[in-house]
Formats: structure tokens, sequence, C-alpha cells
């Protein structure tokens, strides 16, 4: 019987922590948010505006898949 409450116990804490985790990656990517906010690259040449949209698209497309792995 103590084995099954031991187990018990483990799948508990391995909830804790991950219900931890899935906090910690959605507000990592609340921070992200942030992160290359200004184009810092130029606004009156095409290589900054460029790159700057880009660097959006990415940054996004990375934050979405940081906030579906704080869901999973």
């Amino acid at each position: 019987m103590s084995d099954l409450v031991s187990i018990a116990e483990v799948w508990r804490d391995r909830a804790r922590v991950a219900e931890q985790a899935a906090s910690d990656l959605d507000g990592l990517a609340m921070s992200a948010t942030n992160v290359v906010r200004t184009n810092h690259f130029g606004r009156d040449c095409s290589e900054g505006v460029a790159l700057f949209d880009q660097l959006r698209v990415l940054l996004d497309g990375w934050r979405e898949d940081v906030k579906s792995l704080a869901i999973e």
C-alpha cells in the first residue's frame, strides 16, 4: 500500500512541476513581446525594413510555439 501512496505523490509532484513549467513558458512568451519591438535597423532603407519585418514574423511564430507548449 505504501508503494501506491508513493506513486501518487510522485505524480502530484510531476503535475506541480508541469504547471510551474507551463507558467514559466507563458511568462517567457509574454516577455518576448518586447523583443524587437522597434525597428532599429533602418526605417529609410529597404534592407532594414525587411530585416525588421522578418524578425517580427520569426519572433511571433516562436512565441506562438512557446504558448502552445505551455498549454499542452
